[in-house]
């Protein structure tokens, strides 16, 4: 693969500071040795990762190891997993936290939803309104489109905001 001039690219999945073994550790840097690169992805998790000093742990271990923090996803409204959803505005607060904590070398994830309609990056929530930015999306007319939804206590998910 190197030799045809592509670079091969693997996507960790580590949440917490605990998950990062030693063993994954010690396979990251090997694999980097040889060229490959990687990113991390994690979701932001009630009771397990909401705190920014956990998170930014993560983040900074991840970047020591060669696994650059992708994105931080916030969990999906899902039968049985519900309970791990954070409300955006407290999401908002802890990635506010996390970028307080990190270096600016080290502020590289997004923080977004992998909604029906499109990968959506979470911007900001403001004076009751959270700001939202489009990446992708099946409609062409959406991506890098900037958008707002009023911001409703304990609201987690796209659909859970008006649309007004």
């Amino acid at each position: 693969i190197l030799e045809a001039g592509k670079t091969p690219v693997l996507v960790t999945h580590f949440d917490h500071i605990g998950e990062i073994s030693e063993e994954s550790e010690r396979n990251i840097r090997r694999l980097r040795q040889v060229g490959v690169q990687f990113l991390n992805q994690a979701v932001l998790l009630a009771r397990v990762n909401d705190d920014p000093a956990i998170l930014a742990a993560t983040f900074e271990k991840c970047h020591a190891i060669g696994a650059r923090p992708y994105y931080l996803f916030q969990a999906r409204p899902v039968m049985g997993a519900s309970h791990f959803q954070v409300p955006f505005d407290r999401g908002v607060r802890i990635v506010r936290g996390v970028n307080a904590r990190l270096s600016g070398i080290q502020k590289t994830f997004k923080f977004v939803m992998s909604h029906d309609t499109g990968k959506i990056e979470i911007l900001d929530a403001v004076d009751g309104r959270l700001y939202l930015l489009y990446h992708q999306s099946t409609d062409p007319e959406r991506v890098g489109r900037l958008f707002s939804r009023r911001l409703v206590d304990g609201a987690g998910w796209l659909d859970d905001l008006p649309e007004d």
